[in-house]
């Protein structure tokens, strides 16, 4: 039954990729800074630490994974000797390893949701502003004044 959910999931994840690209590519480029679509990202964090990577965030991307890995064997090990002994122990710990796959997973998807939608963030600048200029409360100032 496992394997039968598994399955599903990888073959929603490689449909859902297969229209990324199904726009052609005829609009001009109205701004130069590089953005990233939130539901491309979103799409892609179906498989856990992809949606990180297409934000190019690569540390998050291993951390994501890795953590989503450990729990899921961990999962497989508690259910394999829930299945052998039927012990509510087992069954604890079982379902307390699918809450945490789950939580990983989430995490993982609205992390990538909002490093896309904040992906140029640090970029935007103010209309008027030197590179010496700083707002404070509301109020310019320069630097070294």
């Amino acid at each position: 039954m496992e394997t039968g959910i598994i399955k599903g999931i990888l073959i929603l994840a490689l449909l859902s990729f297969s229209g990324l690209n199904a726009q052609p590519n005829d609009a001009t480029a109205t701004d130069s800074i590089p953005t990233r679509n939130p539901r491309h990202a979103l799409y892609f964090s179906l498989i856990p630490g992809a949606g990180q990577l297409y934000n190019h965030e690569y540390l998050k991307a291993v951390l994501f994974s890795s953590v989503f890995t450990v729990y899921a064997f961990r999962y497989r090990d508690a259910a394999i000797e829930y299945d052998q002994t039927s012990l509510t122990s087992d069954h604890r710990t079982r379902n307390d390893q699918a809450w945490m796959m789950g939580l990983t997973w989430t995490l993982g998807l609205i992390d990538a949701y909002v490093d896309a939608q904040l992906y140029n963030f640090d970029r935007y600048t103010v209309e008027g502003a030197t590179p010496g200029d700083s707002l404070i409360l509301g109020k310019e100032m320069k630097r070294g004044r």
